[in-house]
């Protein structure tokens, strides 16, 4: 997430003056004892969020969902004129094989559906009504005496869209206040001016312990708080979040939420997603299927530990990589005059779209031709680092910690002999998309053509050098100077990226074979 450059705060202020049900919210918060001013800044700063993170979510995978449907139906239009033409189905494919891929596109249609009719409902509820109130009532309307902000018996109020109803807000704010009174103090003080309450708002908003704590040592330092000012925010912010995420547990509308989403699970994962907020339950929310594969995984592995242990060991080593290894190509292939010659799909025929991510696979993440015309061999890394203990409890004495940087000491996808195996698997993939550019009638890029001849130059002087080389010998700093000076030759650079990692140095033995580390999306590429 976070594909798109931090967006001006100041952008959402008339927005979050002017919109009907915007000026609702706040005014409801206003009723509820939150000062317009606050409520509002809070609300601007949701948007940011919104737009920044969210959307570029929303946006990849909308894009990924279109893709999928597009190999679908150049599929089934190839296997409808193979039978218009020849009478039979196209070998290797048979009945059962085309109606499994009719119910897969229908199913991606009606994922696409699914997203349109949620834009629309998001859109209606913005037409007049209020976002929280006992009943449907007029922008701006005080809500009616006594009314459950769900409606009359505690049920989701139909069309309810906010799945954090501002009394989570005002209720996560008063355990502040109970517990932290200082710190509340100076939340109050800092939604008072906009920009910092937009910087509040985004801690507020931060995915996970350590990003917020960053977050929040960018507004210190934004608004001169002390190291004791500090502490005391930070633990008032914290007292928030505790609060909020009991509130899930109880919270009528979550729960409904959480029931309607486990509709159909077996009775045992259905359990397990119902009483776990954080990772089960929210996943479940929004994917339902994703859950499923993972339930049926979990349980051919013969279903040891527990099922939130496996899925959390899951999304550290297989979606937290996709999603770096996706970011670092938009990055660094987004470049302007940049060519992506290889990104962290293969090609695979058997698949929808004829793609399969999977960042276990060995091999490059990615093959960038820039504009200058260096070839970029691109290695991502999600390692993190470590938060030290005195700093990331509640009861942390400094509210500032981090996750420390992490120093490679090995990167094999880039170093011999791994990376010229890795190579020529590289120029076989390029050659073959070549041939299958040629065949639908394209003609390949120039540029393309001049890469994969001095990719091929390259391993054959690779491959010369170090014949006879022993484990030993590829570690020697005459070998390594030797391997450097023909990708230099051949203006072929070695980088890592770490777009969802802590990754900032290296040993110096990679660093004399060339390899240098990318900053992430923001930094300078060097």
């Amino acid at each position: 997430m976070g594909f798109t450059p931090r967006l001006p705060p100041g952008l959402f202020r008339s927005l979050s003056e002017s919109h009907p049900r915007l000026r609702a919210a706040a005014a409801h918060l206003e009723t509820l004892g939150i000062p317009r001013a606050r409520a509002t800044a809070l609300l601007r700063s949701l948007m940011v969020h919104v737009m920044e993170d969210l959307g570029a979510s929303w946006l990849r995978d909308v894009t990924a969902r279109l893709e999928r449907i597009e190999g679908l139906r150049n599929r089934l239009g190839d296997a409808v004129a193979h039978v218009v033409e020849n009478g039979i189905l196209p070998e290797g494919m048979d009945v059962a094989g085309f109606s499994a891929l009719l119910a897969q596109l229908e199913r991606e249609m009606d994922g696409l559906a699914s997203a349109r009719r949620h834009a629309e409902t998001m859109n209606g509820a913005a037409t007049g009504e209020r976002v929280v109130a006992g009943a449907a009532s007029p922008a701006g309307a005080p809500p009616a005496t006594g009314a459950h902000p769900h409606g009359g018996n505690g049920a989701p109020r139909p069309g309810a869209v906010s799945p954090h109803p501002p009394e989570s807000l005002a209720a996560a704010m008063d355990a502040a206040r109970a517990s932290h009174p200082r710190g509340a103090a100076l939340i109050d003080r800092l939604v008072a001016d906009p920009e910092l309450g937009d910087r509040l708002g985004l801690a507020l908003a931060a995915e996970n312990r350590p990003a917020q704590l960053d977050r929040l040592r960018e507004l210190g330092e934004a608004a001169g708080l002390t190291e004791a000012e500090l502490a005391d925010l930070t633990r008032a912010v914290e007292a928030m979040g505790v609060a909020r995420h009991r509130m899930e547990v109880v919270d009528p509308a979550a729960l409904a939420r959480r029931r309607a989403a486990v509709a159909g699970f077996p009775e045992a994962l259905a359990k397990d997603c119902l009483g776990d907020n954080t990772i089960l339950g929210p996943l479940a929310e929004s994917n339902r299927g994703q859950v499923l594969v993972y339930w049926r995984r979990w349980r051919e592995g013969g279903a040891k530990g527990s099922f939130r242990d496996y899925v959390r060991a899951e999304m550290g080593s297989e979606i937290r990589p996709t999603m770096s290894e996706w970011s670092a190509t938009f990055n660094v292939g987004g470049e302007p005059g940049a060519m992506v010659l290889k990104d962290p799909a293969a090609f695979d025929p058997g698949r929808p779209g004829n793609r399969r991510v999977n960042p276990r696979e060995p091999g490059t993440d990615l093959l960038v031709r820039r504009a200058n015309g260096d070839l970029w061999y691109v290695d991502d890394k999600a390692h993190r680092g470590r938060v030290p203990e005195s700093t990331s409890g509640a009861g942390g004495d400094h509210p500032g910690g981090v996750r420390s940087p992490v120093a490679l000491s090995g990167v094999s996808a880039l170093e011999l002999p791994r990376f010229l195996a890795n190579l020529r698997d590289d120029i076989a993939e390029i050659e073959a998309a070549m041939l299958r550019q040629r065949g639908a009638g394209h003609v390949p890029d120039p540029a393309v053509g001049d890469s994969l001849a001095r990719l091929r130059a390259a391993a054959d002087e690779l491959e010369a050098a170090s014949a006879g080389w022993g484990p030993d010998d590829h570690l020697r700093p005459e070998n390594l100077r030797a391997v450097r000076s023909i990708l230099d030759r051949h203006r072929i650079r070695l980088r890592v990226t770490s777009e969802l990692g802590d990754v900032a140095a290296m040993t110096s033995r990679l660093e004399g074979l060339g390899i240098r580390v990318v900053p992430p999306i923001g930094g300078r590429l060097r």
